[in-house]
């Protein structure tokens, strides 16, 4: 009889158990459908997944950069018909050169005796520093075409870089309504 009671002791333990469970999934899933739905919960619409998916997305982001970068070459493109002003400029400075005697011999036929010459006291060979400087204005005036033929390739350019952002654009979207709809 001791047998039977420990099965039937062990049965009813069972059977309270599962009932227990039951009732307290039960409860929690009445309880989780009478509660609001948080925003973190609540299932997103296709525009907010459209929307995220177009704000964060790498490649499309490198296409707007490439495109961005491409409107500065044309902004440089259309510099080439403004004036170009260089300068240049040097600065020599031999060194203390000691100051030497030296003497000018004047041949002159006819005046002079020959083998005349004429000490003069110390000159300096060189002088002591040099300077030199300079302005270029260069405005081109004819190119054969090179500066407006640049201007169009850059536009050109631009303008398939922003082509490029909408083709990602279009692919990411349509990535996100397939996905969105399976």
């Amino acid at each position: 009889m001791r047998n039977r009671f420990n099965r039937r002791g062990i049965l009813l333990l069972g059977t309270a158990l599962v009932f227990t469970i039951g009732w307290s999934a039960e409860a929690y899933a009445q309880e989780q459908a009478q509660a609001p739905m948080s925003q973190a919960q609540a299932p997103m619409s296709l525009e907010q997944c459209r929307d995220l998916a177009l704000e964060h997305n790498k490649q499309i982001q490198m296409a707007q950069a490439d495109a961005v970068a491409s409107d500065y070459l044309v902004q440089s493109a259309k510099t080439k018909y403004l004036p170009r002003i260089d300068f240049a400029g040097a600065w020599i400075n031999p060194g203390d050169r000691a100051l030497r005697p030296f003497a000018i011999d004047f041949n002159i036929p006819g005046v002079t005796p020959p083998g005349l010459s004429i000490p003069l006291d110390f000159i300096s060979v060189a002088p002591k520093e040099i300077y030199t400087g300079g302005f270029t204005l260069r405005q081109p005036i004819f190119m054969g075409g090179k500066i407006v033929e640049a201007n169009k390739m850059a536009r050109y350019t631009s303008d398939l870089a922003h082509e490029k952002v909408k083709m990602k654009e279009a692919d990411v979207l349509a990535t996100v309504d397939e996905a969105y709809w399976r």
